[in-house]
C-alpha cells in the first residue's frame, strides 16, 4: 500500500487539459528548520538555472520552530530562552515578512517556478495567482476561504494561511502555512508578545483573529487528503499536470551542503550594528509592512558610518538591500537620506507595498536621534523615543502643547490613578513629570483611557 502510494503518476482525480505543462509534485516530509530552508534554497537555485522543473512542494517541520522573515532579527521577534528550554529551533526564511510559529502539525506548501509560466511580474500578481490555486485547493476539502490582499487567505476574517515569496532571477520560491491543528497559546508563548499582560479575554481575542482546519472542519485532514487536494486544486486553478517525484539527488546533494550555512550562527544572527558610533534606531510602518533603521553615528564629526535595515517588508530581490546599506558606510549625514532616495528611484517595485521614501523616513528618523543625544540625553534614552507626526525633536518641542502621562506609572494607592490629576507628591516621577510639563508651558495630561490619545 505505501509503495503504491508513492509510486510515480498523475496526482489529480481529474484529467489535465491536452498540452497542459508538466510539473513536479513533491512531498518532501518532515525536516528541520535548516533542513527546509536549505531545500528551499536549493529548489530555488536549481530553477533558476534551469536544472529542475517547476514544482508544488509539500512539507512539515520534524520539531516545533519559529521561522522570522528575511529582514528580522531572531531576539526581536522570539522569546530565545523560553525556546530553547521547550526545544523550538528558530532559523530565517528565504522570505521576508512576519515571524510565525510551525507546529509540527503545519501543511507548508510551495511553488518553484518562473515569472514566464505563471504569467505575473509583480509580487501581488504572483501572490493572487498562488492563493487562488490555494482557495480552491482548500474549497475540495470543505473550506470556504477567501484571498485577502497582500498576502493572507483568510476565512471570515480570521487567518488561516500566510504567505510570502522572493525572486531569483526569472524564478521565483512563494511559500504558504497552512493551519491545520493550531495552537495559540503555543505560538504566544514562543513569539515576542507580552504573555505577562495576555489574560484570558486577550488570548481570546488573540484566538479569534486565527483560525485551522481542526476548528473549521470538526476533524484534522490526513496528510494524504491535504496532499490529494493541494495537487487537485493548483493543477485546476494553474492548468497544469503534476506528476509525483521525489527531491532530486542533485537538490538533496545541494540543499546537503547548503544546510550547514543556514544553521548556523550567521545566517540566524540578528540584524543589527556594532561599532563605536552612537547606536541609534527608527521605525516606520508602510502599506507593506515595517522598516527599522538602525545607524551608527559619528556625531563629532557628522558622519553615518552604518546604517542596516530590517523589519517584516518582502523584497523580490533581497541583495538590493544590502547593496544600499554598503552606499550609506561613512557618509556625510545631510547626505545620508537623499541617497537612498536616488539609489532606490526606480526599484520600488522590489518591495511591495512600500516606496523610497519609506526607507528614507527610517533612516532619517533615526539620524534625527543623534541630536537628542547632543542635547545631553543619553544614548539608551534617545533610542527609546518616536516622534509621531513631527520630522524630529525640535519640530514636536515647537508645537508640542500637551505632555501625556500614563496613569499605570502612579503608585496603586495613588488617589489620582484611577481620576487623573497630580498632588505633586514626590512619591512616583509623574508629580516630577508634572511639575516640568508646567514649568515649561505645557498641560499635563493624564492617560486614562484611549480617548485621551
Amino acid at each position: 500500500m505505501k509503495a503504491a502510494r508513492q509510486r510515480r503518476g498523475a496526482v489529480s482525480r481529474r484529467p489535465a487539459p491536452a498540452g497542459a505543462p508538466r510539473w513536479r509534485l513533491v512531498d518532501s516530509g518532515a525536516r528541520d528548520a535548516a533542513g527546509n530552508i536549505a531545500l528551499d534554497a536549493a529548489m530555488l537555485r536549481m530553477r533558476a538555472a534551469g536544472i529542475v522543473p517547476s514544482t508544488l512542494r509539500l512539507l512539515s517541520f520534524s520539531r516545533p520552530a519559529v521561522l522570522v522573515g528575511r529582514f528580522q532579527s531572531p531576539s526581536r521577534e522570539a522569546r530565545m530562552e523560553y525556546c530553547r528550554r521547550q526545544g523550538i529551533e528558530i532559523n530565517r526564511r528565504l522570505t521576508g515578512g512576519g515571524a510565525i510559529y510551525l507546529g509540527p502539525s503545519q501543511l507548508g506548501w510551495e511553488l518553484v517556478a518562473t515569472r514566464r509560466e505563471l504569467g505575473v511580474d509583480t509580487f501581488d500578481e504572483l501572490a493572487a495567482a498562488a492563493c487562488a490555486a490555494a482557495v480552491r485547493a482548500l474549497k475540495l476539502l470543505g473550506v470556504e476561504a477567501r484571498f485577502r490582499p497582500r498576502n493572507d487567505i483568510e476565512v471570515e476574517g480570521r487567518k488561516l494561511c500566510g504567505t510570502g515569496g522572493t525572486w531569483e532571477g526569472d524564478a521565483f520560491l512563494f511559500q504558504g502555512t497552512l493551519l491545520v491543528d493550531h495552537d495559540v497559546e503555543a505560538m504566544v508563548r514562543a513569539l515576542r508578545v507580552p504573555v505577562e499582560k495576555l489574560g484570558r479575554r486577550r488570548l481570546e481575542a488573540m484566538r479569534d483573529r486565527v483560525t485551522c482546519l481542526r476548528e473549521l472542519l470538526g476533524r484534522v485532514p490526513s496528510r494524504r487528503q491535504l496532499a490529494e487536494a493541494f495537487a487537485r486544486g493548483f493543477a485546476e486553478e494553474l492548468g497544469i499536470a503534476l506528476e509525483k517525484t521525489p527531491v532530486s539527488g542533485a537538490e538533496e546533494a545541494l540543499a546537503e551542503r547548503l544546510q550547514p550555512f543556514h544553521a548556523g550562527a550567521e545566517w540566524r544572527r540578528d540584524i543589527d550594528l556594532a561599532g563605536g558610533g552612537i547606536l541609534l534606531g527608527a521605525t516606520r510602518h508602510g502599506e507593506g509592512g515595517s522598516i527599522r533603521a538602525a545607524v551608527s553615528v559619528d556625531a563629532e564629526r557628522r558622519v553615518l558610518e552604518a546604517a542596516v535595515f530590517s523589519g517584516d517588508f518582502f523584497s523580490r530581490r533581497p541583495r538590493t538591500v544590502l547593496e544600499l546599506e554598503s552606499r550609506l558606510k561613512n557618509v556625510r549625514l545631510e547626505q545620508a537620506v537623499p541617497l537612498v532616495l536616488d539609489f532606490l528611484a526606480g526599484r520600488e517595485d522590489e518591495f511591495p507595498g512600500l516606496e523610497a521614501e519609506d526607507f528614507a523616513a527610517a533612516l532619517a528618523a533615526a539620524l534625527a536621534k543623534a541630536a537628542y543625544v547632543e542635547a545631553g540625553l543619553d544614548q539608551e534614552s534617545a533610542d527609546g523615543i518616536e516622534i509621531v507626526g513631527g520630522q524630529g525633536l525640535g519640530d514636536v518641542a515647537a508645537r508640542a502643547r500637551t505632555l501625556l502621562l500614563p496613569y499605570c506609572a502612579k503608585p496603586l494607592d495613588c488617589g489620582y490613578r484611577d481620576r487623573g490629576g497630580c498632588d505633586c507628591c514626590g512619591e512616583c516621577s509623574v508629580g516630577t513629570a508634572w511639575e516640568m510639563a508646567r514649568d515649561h508651558g505645557l498641560r499635563p495630561l493624564s492617560i486614562q483611557n484611549y480617548r485621551h490619545l
